[in-house]
């Protein structure tokens, strides 16, 4: 269950928190969606990141796509306006670019040399992402970097082609990993995390 706290924290102006991350969108995508060739991006739940990003946004738990609504692959459990997920190949029909899902900050990204499926699961939960296609990869957004030289960065799934995104990733040095066909049981320590995690990693 999502406390108070932690629903406030979001919006609140830190490079850390979904206002910090549509906006680093924002600066990097200037112009909304009426300019040619910007991403299209993938949000779960749909709100603060769509908002200040100004990008179109698909909405990956369809409280406002019908499609996802009526097709979305549905998730291991309830929760109230949370009970479908897109599937890969549907972001992959709208034009998603960039699939931000459900993102959390990762600290210390040059402790990874790619991400692993099982580690993406908190990102993009509940259906296949071994479906997401071959060339995929992981962008990592920077958040900050801490007083004590932390650094801190959004994961983001990038599925490619997209001549801005190209861009902003050489211009900007944004560092792109490989996702890497496979699952460890140490990815998944949390109890939800091993409940939507159960189409990727089948086997743990």
């Amino acid at each position: 269950m999502l406390s108070f706290r932690t629903i406030n924290h979001w919006p609140t102006e830190s490079p850390t928190t979904w206002y910090g991350l549509g906006n680093l969108l924002a600066e990097n995508f200037p112009g909304g969606p009426g300019v040619q060739g910007q991403p299209v991006i993938a949000v779960a739940p749909l709100g603060v990141i769509s908002y200040f990003s100004d990008l179109e946004t698909i909405d990956m738990l369809g409280l406002t796509d019908a499609e996802v609504a009526r097709n979305g692959d549905d998730a291991q459990m309830y929760y109230p306006g949370h009970v479908k997920m897109a599937t890969p190949a549907y972001l992959e029909s709208r034009g998603v670019d960039l699939i931000v899902g459900q993102p959390g900050p990762t600290r210390d990204p040059q402790h990874y040399d790619g991400y692993r499926l099982s580690q993406l699961v908190s990102v993009y939960p509940v259906t296949d992402l071994r479906e997401l296609p071959e060339d995929a990869v992981v962008v990592e957004l920077p958040a900050t970097t801490t007083a004590d030289g932390v650094d801190i960065v959004w994961p983001t799934i990038y599925l490619g082609g997209n001549e801005r995104v190209d861009d902003a990733i050489e211009r900007n040095g944004w560092v792109v990993k490989p996702i890497i066909r496979e699952c460890d049981p140490d990815d998944l320590g949390a109890w939800l995390q091993r409940v939507v995690a159960d189409r990727t990693c089948p086997d743990l």
